[in-house]
């Protein structure tokens, strides 16, 4: 699996790019511990944060590195459930496609 090793090592990297951007311009903010405050709501989007790493927006190169963290499992099923089908391991395929319909369930209930 070393597509995968490979993905991950890709948005790692884009992570270190957009957080090096980010320190570069804003490294002098004085951070605020005692108030969480999380992402803002424009950065929650797919589409925005596409938008903003199409733009360069250091906060947008930093989403789009942790989004393909997170879509990484899935594609690890997707490829097993695909890998299973070749091999007409059907136990498996049933398995795997369980588990690939749950994920991607939980994920897109999510996001709305």
């Amino acid at each position: 699996m070393k597509l995968l090793r490979t993905f991950t090592a890709i948005a790692a990297l884009i992570v270190l790019i957009g957080t090096l951007a980010f320190l570069y311009h804003h490294g002098d903010m004085i951070p605020h511990y005692k108030t969480f405050s999380g992402e803002p709501a424009s950065l929650r989007s797919c589409t925005i944060i596409i938008e903003q790493f199409n733009q360069h927006g250091s906060l947008g190169v930093i989403q789009l590195g942790l989004l393909m963290l997170i879509f990484n499992p899935i594609l690890r099923v997707i490829l097993s459930l695909v890998s299973f089908v070749h091999e007409r391991n059907w136990k498996y395929v049933i398995i795997s496609g369980i588990v690939a319909s749950t994920l991607l369930y939980s994920l897109l209930s999510s996001a709305g």
